[in-house]
């Protein structure tokens, strides 16, 4: 399940966004990539705020293809995105080519106290 994560600084506030994943098991496959656009709105500490924009696409042997456009916002240290998939292919079983929304929310731990210290043996 290899995967890419890349960003590329285009200009002072705007960053070009490229991810990738793949997933291979026996016959079966699956590839998703994406490209977008974060605009760093706000760089001032404890007040960062940036927009994303991007578009996937999504190969899956099983199920067919679909096209992902999404939006993200960052605040801090949290992270909320939204994306609808888009089916375009001839699977309809689960969804009547209509897709369907996927929403998430993340925020990431800057600072962590470190573990005590302790003893891992019990004979040492």
């Amino acid at each position: 399940s290899p995967y890419l994560m890349g960003t590329l600084m285009i200009g002072k506030d705007v960053d070009f966004i490229l991810n990738g994943t793949a997933q291979f098991q026996g016959s079966i496959r699956e590839i998703v990539g994406l490209a977008g656009l974060k605009l760093h709105l706000n760089r001032q500490l404890g007040k960062q705020f940036a927009l994303q924009l991007d578009f996937g696409y999504r190969y899956a042997s099983e199920f067919g293809d679909a096209m992902i456009p999404g939006i993200e916002f960052f605040f801090n240290g949290w992270q909320a995105g939204f994306t609808y998939d888009i089916n375009i292919s001839d699977f309809s079983v689960a969804t009547s080519k209509k897709g369907g929304p996927e929403i998430s929310l993340r925020y990431i731990f800057r600072k962590v106290r470190p573990l005590p210290i302790f003893k891992i043996c019990p004979l040492i």
